[in-house]
């Protein structure tokens, strides 16, 4: 995340998003992230015009995953959800753009799969909220092939690429998001476990099956090695016998 893009209008934005006075030091990332979480979210659950049950449970899963137990970015997080639902942010493609402006692409493609996850929590994804992510996706930058693989993971399909299935799973690695909180981190992890679970079992049997060769290459060298060394004391005594006489 790009705080340095951080700019007037941002803090402006999340002013009236919260109803506070908000200034730039008050923003760090798990708020900004935050903040676009609310609004993608509620995007998605207006979207079709109805509120299922299994949505607000879901919203509620969500956002506490960034929200750490000290602090006040509940209350904050509460306020953000009134904000948004009552100025209809969700609907102003600009203010997204500004707000999600100094997101990475892996942050932002996190941001759309919680919103996936979100249209998916009542079993299927319903037409109007897949048109919705589509078009903020289009506006962020995603491409098409790795939506097809955020809907298909999520409604347990696998009728995409595997080459897309792969840059999906490289943008949400853990380890890019190391340079922000730890929540990021976590989030990440267990969104790519959610996602896309047999690709990280096969990962992991993967890298089982490469440590295990690396192991074996490691005994043969060593072995081979030892019988350098035989060899090598064998001559050295032949020598060494050949010079006594």
């Amino acid at each position: 995340m790009d705080t340095a893009k951080i700019n007037t209008e941002s803090v402006k934005l999340l002013s009236i998003i919260t109803g506070n006075k908000l200034s730039k030091k008050d923003i760090n990332p798990p708020v900004l992230f935050l903040a676009n979480l609310v609004i993608i979210l509620i995007g998605v659950i207006y979207a079709d015009g109805k509120v299922a049950e299994e949505e607000r449970a879901r919203l509620k899963i969500t956002l506490h995953k960034f929200i750490p137990p000290k602090g006040n970015i509940l209350e904050l997080t509460k306020l953000m959800i009134k904000g948004v639902s009552k100025q209809h942010l969700y609907k102003k493609i600009e203010a997204i753009l500004t707000l999600t402006s100094p997101l990475s692409p892996p942050e932002k493609l996190l941001l759309i799969c919680f919103g996936y996850e979100m249209s998916a929590a009542d079993g299927n994804i319903h037409v109007r909220e897949k048109k919705y992510l589509e078009i903020i996706s289009r506006k962020l930058g995603i491409k098409t092939k790795h939506l097809q693989v955020l809907e298909a993971g999520f409604t347990h399909q696998e009728n995409f690429a595997h080459k897309a299935m792969e840059e999906v799973a490289y943008l949400l690695n853990p380890a890019r998001f190391h340079q922000l909180d730890n929540i990021f981190v976590k989030a990440a992890s267990e969104m790519l476990n959610s996602l896309l679970p047999n690709y990280n079992q096969n990962q992991n049997q993967k890298n089982r099956l490469q440590q295990t060769v690396v192991y074996q290459k490691l005994k043969e060298f060593q072995k081979h090695k030892q019988q350098l060394h035989n060899l090598c004391s064998e001559i050295y005594q032949i020598v060494a016998v050949s010079n006594e006489r």
